[in-house]
């Protein structure tokens, strides 16, 4: 399992990230990926894996909060001469989409990770 400090190691970005956050993405990664795709819990592949998704988790949430807001595309509603504009949550099918990995260069690094995987990770994750 890995620890914050290997998510760190991959940006010093990561080291913003509340106590409590860092939990619950490092609870989130474990339950997330399946050590066979990665030809064992105990594989350099599998702990890249793993600081990739915890990374790429961690960056949605740090843009989110700069943004001041939940993570997505901004939306706008018109109605007469009075319009509307706001940031929509982002949806949780499109943070499990492929293009909701390739957000972040961390997710984009643990797609292709994924997808160079002689164990079976080519097949995909979940949605992917």
């Amino acid at each position: 399992m890995i620890t914050w400090a290997n998510v760190v190691s991959l940006s010093t970005d990561f080291e913003c990230v509340t106590p409590s956050l860092r939990t619950l993405i490092i609870n989130q990664v474990n339950e997330t990926i399946d050590p066979a795709l990665f030809c064992g819990a105990d594989t350099t592949a599998y702990k890249l894996a793993q600081m990739y998704l915890a990374a790429h988790y961690a960056a949605v949430q740090l843009a989110a909060s700069k943004a001041g807001t939940a993570a997505g595309p901004v939306q706008s509603e018109s109605v007469g001469g009075l319009s509307v504009s706001y940031k929509a949550n982002y949806s949780s099918s499109a943070s499990m989409s492929r293009e909701g990995y390739e957000r972040t260069p961390w997710g984009a690094m643990f797609l292709e990770l994924l997808r160079s995987s002689p164990c079976g990770g080519g097949l995909g994750m979940m949605v992917l």
